[in-house]
């Protein structure tokens, strides 16, 4: 009989086996042009009452990111965006519904969208197909000169919470930290409150 730890650690070697083995058929760690800004990988949660090592909180696989990885991407939307509000059954395309989204390198000038889980997904050419060549001249520029800094008070919430604690797991995963521990801070920085969102109101509208 396995314990829950046991059977975590099996399943994540079987995925590491798993992301070996797509490598191994595409390599593309070494080539720049066909690298993408993605989420970092799925981690498996564990029990919260495990006892946990150093070594065992850092996951080696997992990429780090920075503040410098924010890029800016206004500019190349308005390059190679030529459409982003009709689908290609001629539906208007309602952005805040959209709850998942779906790239496929062999169709370059098309993403795919579902309005619901159950759904298939829909097409978008946002492209025309004779435009290809305006993807191998796009590239990314940063968004920012220089690192914004955030108030005292919010460093400090955001750096505890990339702390372990008791042996638990940070709020924060490892592959984060980074990016948070670069962040400036100044006492003249204010806490602003976030906007009220119209994100219901559009909703209801459009039902």
């Amino acid at each position: 009989m396995f314990t829950a730890n046991q059977c975590l650690d099996l399943v994540e070697k079987a995925q590491l086996e798993a992301e070996s083995m797509d490598r191994s058929d595409v390599n593309l760690d070494n080539d720049e042009s066909q690298r993408m800004f993605g989420p970092p990988p799925y981690s498996i949660p564990r029990p919260t009452t495990a006892k946990r090592n150093d070594a065992e909180l850092e996951d080696i696989n997992d990429p780090t990111y920075h503040a410098s990885d924010v890029s800016e991407s206004e500019n190349l939307a308005s390059k190679v965006l030529f459409n982003r509000t009709k689908d290609d059954n001629g539906s208007t395309l309602n952005w805040l519904r959209i709850v998942a989204l779906k790239f496929e390198s062999a169709i370059p000038a098309k993403f795919f969208f579902k309005y619901e889980f159950d759904d298939e997904y829909t097409g978008v050419s946002y492209m025309p197909a004779s435009h290809p060549h305006l993807l191998k001249w796009a590239s990314l520029v940063p968004a920012y000169k220089k690192l914004l800094p955030i108030s005292e008070a919010k460093n400090k919430d955001l750096i505890s919470m990339c702390k372990a604690k008791n042996g638990q797991l940070p709020l924060i995963p490892k592959v984060y930290h980074g990016f948070y521990e670069e962040l400036p801070s100044s006492k003249q920085q204010k806490n602003t409150a976030p906007e009220p969102s119209t994100v219901d109101s559009d909703y209801d509208e459009d039902e």
